[in-house]
C-alpha cells in the first residue's frame, strides 16, 4: 500500500511540475511512468518499494522511528 501511495505522490508531483505521459525525455518533461502502479514494469514498481523500505532507516537517522499501530 505504501509503494502505491508513494507512486501516486510521485505522479502528482510530476504532473504539477508540468510533466506528461510519453517516452522518457527530461527536457520535454515526459515520462512513461505516469501510469497507475499496477501498470508499471516490475523493475520500476520495485523502485517505489525500495523508497518505502528505506523510510525506517531515514527516520532513524534523525532520531525518529516508525511505530505500527493496530487499527480496527
Amino acid at each position: 500500500m505504501l509503494a502505491i501511495a508513494e507512486h501516486e505522490r510521485w505522479i502528482s508531483e510530476h504532473l504539477q511540475a508540468g510533466w506528461s505521459l510519453g517516452p522518457r525525455d527530461t527536457e520535454q518533461k515526459m515520462s512513461p511512468h505516469l501510469v497507475p502502479f499496477d501498470e508499471l514494469a516490475t523493475d520500476i514498481a520495485e523502485r517505489d518499494r525500495m523508497f518505502v523500505r528505506a523510510i525506517p532507516d531515514l527516520l532513524a537517522s534523525v532520531g525518529l522511528q516508525v511505530i505500527r499501530v493496530q487499527t480496527t
